[in-house]
């Protein structure tokens, strides 16, 4: 359905200008109908090919349980949902790359839906700018990415991302060196996919776990024995 609606934008151009000779030749209801549309459509179109090429930088502090004021400071840039494939004007990689190196950040964490109706040849190229961050980068998979809808990416995914130094952490964990301080970077496969393991967390040292997941609502579904300090998402 998203794909006849990405379609089907194509024919605001004409369908604005028939709009606009029906208000000018018509009066009353018909015009203000005309009007309507007009107004209604351009919205659309803001979010269809306006919005889409905006990079903002969304700033959160967050103070973990049990840290205090000479705990140690970690800086994690996050983001998701690129959706490369049929939105030829999704974000490109090279400028969220280029703005987080700007931040600076301790890691970078990506949580999911990386593609949407791409060809499996055109990925490596979608994800090249991965290879310019210095800093660790950790992902997870979303269910674009796992066929909710779509095609199936997994492995033509883990390919390209592990060829550029990106640890995927679905259902497993990885303990990192952050900001001088040691913290678990864990991860969930996506919630639609219905996969999640958390027998990893078995064997854990006690440190700071953060959470890596696509859809927030796997909170409602983490196992009570599983204890993280801070679940960050996409979606």
């Amino acid at each position: 359905m998203s794909v006849f609606f990405f379609w089907l934008s194509y024919l605001y151009l004409p369908f604005v200008f028939a709009a606009a000779l029906i208000a000018v030749r018509k009066t009353g209801l018909i015009r203000t109908l005309a009007l309507l549309g007009i107004l209604g459509s351009t919205v659309l179109a803001y979010a269809r090919f306006i919005e889409p090429r905006i990079l903002t930088v969304e700033r959160a502090e967050i103070e973990l349980d049990g840290a205090t004021n000479t705990s140690p400071r970690i800086k994690i840039a996050l983001f998701s949902d690129t959706h490369f494939g049929v939105f030829k004007n999704a974000m490109p990689m090279q400028r969220i790359v280029d703005r987080i190196k700007e931040e600076v950040p301790d890691a970078v964490l990506i949580a999911g839906d990386f593609l949407y109706h791409i060809k499996p040849e055109a990925i490596p190229a979608a994800l090249a700018p991965l290879r310019d961050l210095k800093m660790p980068v950790f992902a997870v998979l979303g269910n674009h990415d796992v066929g909710f809808p779509g095609p199936v990416y997994t492995a033509d995914l883990y390919a390209a991302l592990n060829a550029l130094g990106v640890t995927l952490v679905e259902n497993r964990a990885r303990i990192v060196r952050l900001g001088g301080q040691d913290v678990i970077i864990a991860g969930t496969s996506d919630l639609w996919l219905r996969q999640e393991n958390y027998d990893f967390a078995a064997d854990l040292p006690n440190l700071p776990v953060f959470l890596l997941t696509h859809n927030p609502d796997i909170a409602l579904s983490v196992p009570a024995s599983f204890d993280y300090d801070l679940m960050l998402a996409g979606h």
